[in-house]
């Protein structure tokens, strides 16, 4: 302890005022990886909810705008977009991300993150573009806006958003490659932590072109705004960061989060972990498709597929590729994990339902993009857009709660309780199929019926009273539950070896490793239960 601590120690001691007003501060400059990691995931649960009741309010204006005039037509197209941001830039990425910061260092024996203080700023950066762009969107500054001096102040707030985020998936690839415990090499880190390399690595290489993209626009929009036609062309020019595969790219870490959790409850090793791996891999090409900002569109002329071969077959491979591996990806990674519970000795949980469930909304999503990039079904610019984008969204979502359950406890010491949990779990999913499928239905439409968007808005709504409930029951479960123990899952990787919660260093001796599951070998040194 500094000599500067001491008299602010005492002086909290004495006031209760100035010990709030320390503990804030302390939680505001802070450089440990765990609480960085829970300020990350606790605002993105916040925005998560505005996001739903965002989209509740969107599907009473859709059901018929004439007799049910909720929002003038430029409010709902800020609406709109407050939404498609605030769902990938506001809740997925900071939930997965705030996980994986708080997780990662943990699971691969390193005493702290990387560069803590890159991702703290990484943290209030994302936290103040977020700020800018819903000032900008509230005031008519969006794609689309007439406010001139709001649309650039958006199309900074993104870019600040993206640079933000960037920060923070930074410092988790350099803690992946540099602060690994002696003998834990990339073959042997558990799930999370791969799942976090290959998607901070994709965060890496994709949002940056968004930032370049934003500095074009911003010049742009300050000047003649004749190069990139001003606030039309914002969504010319960013659509894709919101639209797959992309976005199976943000849900990246939610596919190894469900990998861990399925694999720590069914109780035995990782079955074919090399397949395990190369799956979440796949789906780290999405981020190629971004960085190009390509769709890849299947686009097949004549009526049969010897008519102009050479053409279809050059529109099918880079469709595959680009939007075909990823869906394999995911779909690979949950049917490797789902064998360990074959066979294994499973004690479900809460969690388990939460990621099980939020990986098959992923897969909903993927195989919609992979219907909604074939030309001649029409699909390109309809409802259905929205249905894929909200069902990778969403599930995302799920997986990160059910990674808040898993490791809460080990984060916070306290366990919530199961019943509730698959309560909730089960009420994310109906919500989630709930708000996107009647968008598949309707997006084969050209006129859909009032009945879709009553559906969608009832997801939406269901969905924010689930992430209502997730919360209250997260503050009372982990302030006054019933303590979990240092290893209330039988766990088989590093975090699960230290008490709960862990010390400021992690590990008081740095641990080294020889197997992919040092604490399985450790409580069975024969190999099998």
């Amino acid at each position: 302890m500094t000599t500067i601590d001491t008299p602010a120690s005492a002086a909290a001691a004495a006031h209760g005022g100035p010990r709030v007003l320390t503990g804030i501060a302390a939680w505001i400059t802070s450089s440990d990886h765990k609480q960085i990691g829970r300020l990350l995931a606790g605002t993105g649960l916040l925005v998560g909810i505005a996001v739903a009741v965002v989209g509740f309010l969107l599907g009473l204006e859709r059901i018929d705008p004439d007799a049910l005039q909720i929002f003038s037509a430029d409010a709902v197209e800020g609406l709109g977009t407050a939404m498609q941001v605030g769902l990938a830039f506001g809740a997925v990425l900071p939930l997965l991300l705030g996980v994986a910061v708080a997780v990662v260092p943990l699971q691969v024996g390193a005493r702290s993150l990387a560069m803590p203080r890159v991702a703290a700023l990484g943290m209030w950066t994302w936290m103040v573009g977020l700020g800018l762009v819903i000032f900008a969107l509230a005031g008519n500054g969006g794609p689309g806006g007439s406010d001139r001096d709001l649309v650039d102040l958006y199309v900074a707030g993104l870019a600040v958003v993206a640079i933000g985020l960037t920060l923070v998936a930074g410092s988790l690839v350099v803690t992946m490659l540099t602060h690994r415990a002696p003998g834990m090499t990339l073959a042997r880190v558990p799930a999370l932590a791969w799942s976090a390399l290959v998607g901070g690595v994709a965060l890496v290489v994709s949002l940056p072109v968004l930032v370049g993209n934003a500095v074009y626009l911003f010049v742009d929009g300050r000047n003649a705004q004749v190069a990139f036609d001003g606030a039309e062309g914002i969504d010319t020019w960013t659509a894709w960061v919101f639209s797959q595969p992309l976005t199976l790219v943000y849900a990246v870490v939610g596919v190894g989060v469900a990998a861990d959790v399925i694999v720590t409850v069914a109780r035995t090793r990782h079955p074919l972990r090399p397949i395990l791996a190369v799956g979440i891999g796949l789906v780290g090409v999405g981020a190629l498709a971004g960085v190009t900002q390509i769709p890849h569109r299947l686009v097949w002329e004549g009526d049969g597929f010897f008519d102009n071969a050479g053409d279809k077959i050059a529109d099918l491979l880079p469709y595959a590729f680009f939007n075909g591996l990823p869906v394999l990806g995911v779909l690979v990674t949950l049917a490797v994990a789902l064998l360990a519970l074959k066979i294994g000795s499973p004690k479900p949980t809460g969690a388990l339902t939460f990621v099980v469930l939020g990986v098959g909304m992923i897969l909903a999503g993927g195989a919609g993009n992979l219907l909604e990039r074939i030309d001649s079904l029409d699909l390109a610019g309809t409802m259905f857009d929205e249905g894929a984008y909200v069902y990778v969204g969403y599930g995302a979502v799920m997986t990160a709660l059910g990674a808040l359950a898993h490791w809460g406890p080990k984060l916070w010491g306290r366990r919530l309780p199961d019943a509730p949990l698959h309560l909730l779990a089960l009420g994310a999913f109906g919500a989630t199929v709930l708000a996107c499928l009647p968008l598949y239905v309707a997006g084969f439409f050209d006129d859909p019926a009032d009945i879709f968007f009553v559906l969608s808005a009832v997801g939406h709504g269901l969905m924010a009273l689930v992430l209502v409930g997730f919360v209250l029951l997260a503050l009372r479960g982990f302030a006054t539950g019933p303590a979990a123990g240092d290893d209330p899952f039988d766990g088989q990787t590093l975090e699960w070896a230290i008490s709960s919660p862990p010390p400021p260093d992690n590990f008081p001796e740095m641990p080294t490793v020889v197997t992919s599951e040092p604490l399985f070998d450790l409580k069975f040194p024969g190999g099998e239960r």
